[in-house]
C-alpha cells in the first residue's frame, strides 16, 4: 500500500515557527530585562548562562532567516556569542544581521574585538559601497554593507550591554575561563565522554511529528537535522572525521589509515545508514558500518525491503545483511540476527522523509514513510474524486524554497493512485 498525494494548488505563505526571525531579539530583550542594571559579576553570570542556553544551530539559523553551515554557526558560538547578540539589537531584518556576522567571521572579528576601545571599531572607508575589502586589518568592519555610521555607532553603544567593565583582570580571566568551560559542559567544544549517548539524545529532541493523517503517529529526524548530526561539534574538516572516529569509539590520535577511509565512507556515502545503526543501538558499530563499506551498502540504497515474519523464520540466511556478514566474519550472525534486522527496517524511515516539489504533481510513497506536513489547517475542499486539505511542509522537505511553505495536499479516499 502506498500513500498518494496530488498537488492541487502552491501558495507561498511564510510561516512563524517557534525559532522564526523574532524569537532570538524577544528573548535577548527579555534576558537583559531580567538582569540586573549594569553589568558586575552576577549579572554578567546571568547573562553569559543566557546565551548559552538561547544560541544554538536552530536559533541562529531562524534568526538569519536561512539555512547556514556549521562552520558559521561554529563561529558564532565559540568566537562571536556576544558579538551576534548585539546584532539583534541593532538590526530588525535577518538578511542585514547576516550579512554582518559573514562580514565579522570573515575578518576574524569576535568577542575579543568586541570588547576594544571604541576608536578600534570603525569601517572601512578604502572601498565603494558593496565591495570587500582585503586588506589585513581585522579590526575594520571588510565591507560597509550592511552598515551606516549610526547603525556603527549603535552597535559601539549596544554592545556594553553584553560585555562586563571587571575592576580587576583576574576576575574577567577567570570568567572568560567559566563560560568556555561552560560551552564544553553544553557540549559545544572539546571531547564528549559519552558522544553516542549525547547524539542520541540530540536526535531525540529534534525529532517531529507528521500530521499527515495516514502517518500522524510517526516521527522523523528532518534533513537539516540529518545533515547537522554528524558535523555538531565541528569545525572543519579534520574535526568531522575525528567526531565519526570518536563515535565509533575510536581515538583520533589512534586512527589507522583503514579507519579514516571508514570515516570518509561515512561522512560521503553512509551518514543516514549510520545515524540508524546509532539509533537502533547496534552492537559493534565500528564492525556493522566495515561490513556496510565492504559490500558497497549506501544512503542511495535505503530503504532497506521490508520483510515479513515468516520470511525472518524460514530464509533469514538469505537477507542481505546476514550474507554480508558471512563473508567478512569467522562467526557469522553475531551482528545481524532478527531483531537487529528488524529495528534497522523500522527505525530507517524516522531518516527517510520525503522531499516534496510544485514540480511533481502525484507523489507515492510507502505506507511506512512518515510525510513531513507539520501543520494542518482546519478547512477542507471537496472534489468528484478526492477531499483536498491544506498542509504546511517542513521547510527542510519543500525542494523550491528555504522558507516554510503552505500547499493544497489532495488525497482521494482509498490512498490509491487516481
Amino acid at each position: 500500500m502506498q500513500h498518494n498525494i496530488t498537488n492541487q494548488e502552491s501558495g507561498m505563505t511564510t510561516t512563524e515557527d517557534r525559532f522564526g526571525p523574532k524569537y532570538l531579539r524577544e528573548q535577548l530583550n527579555e534576558l537583559l530585562y531580567t538582569s540586573s542594571t549594569g553589568l558586575n559579576k552576577d549579572s554578567q553570570k546571568v547573562i553569559d548562562e543566557g546565551l548559552i542556553r538561547l544560541l544554538h544551530s536552530k536559533s541562529i539559523k531562524g534568526s538569519l532567516g536561512r539555512d547556514i553551515d556549521s562552520e558559521l554557526v561554529m563561529y558564532i558560538l565559540v568566537e562571536a556569542p556576544k558579538t551576534f547578540a548585539t546584532l539583534h539589537l541593532v538590526f530588525d531584518e535577518p538578511l542585514s544581521r547576516y550579512r554582518a556576522i559573514q562580514s565579522f567571521k570573515q575578518s576574524h572579528f569576535g568577542d575579543d574585538i568586541l570588547s576594544s576601545e571604541p576608536g578600534e571599531i570603525t569601517l572601512c572607508d578604502s572601498l565603494p559601497h558593496g565591495e570587500m575589502c582585503k586588506q589585513p586589518h581585522p579590526h575594520h568592519f571588510p565591507s560597509m554593507d550592511p552598515w551606516t555610521d549610526d547603525s556603527l555607532h549603535l552597535f559601539i553603544k549596544l554592545r556594553r550591554k553584553f560585555i562586563a567593565q571587571w575592576d580587576e583582570p583576574e576576575l574577567a580571566e577567570s570568567h572568560a575561563t567559566q563560560t568556555i568551560t561552560s560551552y564544553f559542559d553544553e557540549g559545544l567544544l572539546g571531547p564528549d565522554p559519552d558522544p553516542v549517548k549525547s547524539l542520541w539524545e540530540k536526535m531525540s529532541a529534534s525529532m517531529v511529528s507528521s500530521v499527515f493523517e495516514r502517518t500522524e503517529t510517526k516521527t522523523f529526524l528532518p534533513q537539516d537535522d540529518i545533515e547537522e548530526m554528524i558535523l555538531y561539534n565541528t569545525r572543519d574538516p579534520d574535526s568531522r572525521y575525528n567526531h565519526v572516529l570518536q563515535l565509533m569509539g575510536i581515538q583520533p590520535c589512534n586512527a589507522s589509515e583503514n579507519d579514516r577511509e571508514l570515516a570518509d565512507y561515512i561522512l560521503n556515502y553512509a551518514q543516514k545508514i549510520f545515524l540508524i545503526a546509532i539509533w537502533t543501538d547496534l552492537e559493534q558499530l565500528q564492525t556493522a558500518m566495515e561490513l556496510f563499506k565492504h559490500a558497497h551498502f549506501k544512503d542511495e540504497d535505503l530503504p532497506l525491503e521490508e520483510w515479513s515474519e515468516q520470511e525472518f523464520e524460514t530464509v533469514l540466511y538469505h537477507h542481505k545483511f546476514v550474507r554480508m556478514e558471512e563473508t567478512r566474519r569467522r562467526h557469522p550472525g553475531h551482528i545481524w540476527n532478527a531483531r537487529s534486522i528488524r529495528d534497522f527496517q523500522s527505525s530507517q524511515w524516522v531518516f527517510l522523509a520525503p522531499n516534496i516539489s510544485t514540480d511533481v504533481q502525484t507523489c507515492n510513497f510507502d505506507k511506512a514513510c512518515p510525510i513531513p506536513f507539520i501543520a494542518k489547517g482546519t478547512e477542507q475542499h471537496s472534489g468528484a474524486h478526492a477531499v483536498v486539505y491544506k498542509y504546511t511542509i517542513h521547510p527542510a522537505h519543500f525542494k523550491d524554497s528555504l522558507h516554510q511553505v503552505t500547499h493544497f495536499m489532495a488525497h482521494n479516499s482509498l490512498g490509491t493512485a487516481d
